[in-house]
């Protein structure tokens, strides 16, 4: 699978995004956070503003940002350094190498459209 978008600006453009207020991350999770000690997935990270945002949220949770792109998971750790509780991995979501049942919430957002329709 490739990423049609993937370039090196990549990381920056998603970091440009998501500071945009149509892109704001506490207004569109509000109705739903996790619990304090949550285990979450943050599933196609992307830079990782996500993550960063749940992370720093609530220290009592641990959370995984996972995506397909070495160098994007790269980056958003290295966006996250600091921040105890996060950690980034690179993963193909089709075939994730996580035990079943690691995670307590999923966040997947602006993803989805990336994958090959019989793999959604």
């Amino acid at each position: 699978m490739s990423y049609v978008l993937e370039n090196k600006n990549e990381l920056k453009r998603l970091e440009e995004q998501s500071a945009s207020p149509d892109y704001d991350v506490a207004r569109e999770l509000a109705d739903d956070l996790p619990p304090s000690g949550a285990r979450i997935l943050d599933a196609g990270c992307g830079s990782g503003v996500v993550a960063r945002f749940l992370a720093r949220r609530d220290p009592s949770c641990k959370v995984t940002g996972c995506d397909f792109v070495p160098d994007r998971v790269a980056g958003a750790a290295e966006l996250a350094k600091g921040i105890g509780n996060v950690e980034f991995r690179v993963e193909d979501l089709r075939r994730i190498s996580l035990p079943d049942a690691s995670f307590d919430y999923v966040v997947c957002r602006y993803m989805l459209q990336h994958l090959e329709a019989d793999a959604r």
